[in-house]
């Protein structure tokens, strides 16, 4: 940005923070007999309210409350008729300035260095009128916030169509499972179904370092899909590596916090443990598929299926016990693997979506390093 300058914000944009009125909840509620104007707090929409106070294009920043570090969100663009209380600025632009470039720098950029407060962080005005802008030629500007729109549009695109994939695994679920059918089927114990075992308890005064190893932890292990990138190390010995051994199509859930948890481990290359904190289950692969065991698993979540097989003094857990005896309306084998059919097929399309996502996340980060790191 050859053209460049460095202004501060207070003088390339219109204060309107005068105009911002706050609303306690009594008088909100008054305002709320034919809500229809968005009702605008630091950080988003809070509601909606029957009248407006702004009707243009306006940008908003968080005056308190908000997240002002580098990459942190604290300004939105809205448009048209809406109200705004007292915990955001309210900003429009001068001459030759582009809104949407502005939006753009003040998410980038590190703004902490100009936040007051010890427990709860505040941008005073007189804050946000100092903070410093790079300013380059209004065509470039709306250059800047052209490829970055476009970028972001894709983002959110793909966002949601892994969004949808995830649905669709739902649906089809509910579809060939539904519970009318399962009134037919065999009721079984889950410990005839499959083998299962919790991991090494980790005793650090044990800890001798010369075999570590990388084990999965309950944080790891999320609904379908395991959190890879923060493996923690201890000490496995060798005659530890078949017992607390992962193998292709095991299944890791959850023994506490959100109990219950789970996804199939698919690494044949990565060697890799568990902890205390999961059971391992291997079905008995005649009778129950591990496609249709963590679906099946996620819906007993969602509905509250735990609650009848699991200990709490503090926090709930589901114990070995207790998981042998989980009752499961158990379909016929073959319908197990047409869903685990279907669901691969739909895995491997959200995968791709996802793969798209994190370049289009990359593309999206090294574009606004690439405008405004400097």
């Amino acid at each position: 940005m050859s053209d460049l300058s460095i202004k501060k914000l207070g003088e390339i944009t219109i204060n309107l923070d005068r105009k911002r009125i706050p609303l306690n909840s009594k008088q909100r509620a008054e305002k709320e007999s034919s809500p229809q104007y968005p009702y605008i707090g630091a950080n988003n929409i809070m509601g909606y309210i029957d009248e407006y106070i702004f009707d243009d294009r306006i940008l908003c920043i968080a005056e308190d409350g908000g997240s002002w570090g580098r990459n942190e969100r604290c300004a939105k663009i809205y448009e048209g008729k809406v109200w705004v209380n007292n915990h955001a600025h309210v900003l429009t632009e001068c001459e030759g300035i582009s809104l949407d470039y502005l939006c753009y720098f003040l998410n980038f950029a590190d703004l902490s260095m100009s936040i007051t407060g010890a427990t709860r962080g505040k941008l005073t005005q007189g804050a946000l009128n100092n903070i410093l802008v790079p300013v380059p030629e209004f065509a470039n500007q709306q250059k800047i916030a052209h490829r970055l729109d476009q970028i972001d549009r894709l983002r959110q695109s793909l966002r949601a169509e892994v969004a949808e994939y995830g649905r669709l695994g739902e649906a089809v679920f509910l579809e060939m499972f539904a519970r009318d059918k399962a009134v037919n089927w065999p009721v079984r114990l889950f410990g005839e179904l499959a083998d299962s075992r919790l991991g090494k308890m980790l005793d650090k005064k044990k800890q001798h370092g010369k075999r570590q190893r990388k084990y999965l932890r309950n944080a790891n292990v999320q609904w379908f899909r395991f959190e890879l990138e923060d493996l923690h190390t201890m000490d496995i010995e060798e005659s530890e590596e078949e017992k607390y051994g992962l193998k292709k199509g095991d299944v890791l859930i959850c023994e506490g916090g959100d109990i219950g948890r789970a996804a199939i481990w698919d690494d044949e290359l990565q060697s890799c443990y568990y902890q205390k904190a999961l059971h391992r289950v291997r079905v008995k692969e005649s009778l129950m598929s591990p496609d249709f065991l963590v679906h099946w698993l996620y819906f007993q979540s969602k509905n509250g299926g735990f609650d009848d097989y699991s200990s709490s003094a503090t926090i709930a857990h589901l114990t070995g016990a207790k998981l042998k005896k989980m009752k499961i309306s158990l379909p016929p084998i073959n319908l197990q693997h047409k869903f685990a059919a279907r669901i691969r097929a739909i895995e491997a399309l959200r995968g791709k979506a996802e793969l798209a996502l994190l370049e289009a996340d990359g593309l999206f980060g090294a574009t606004l390093q690439g405008v405004f790191g400097g």
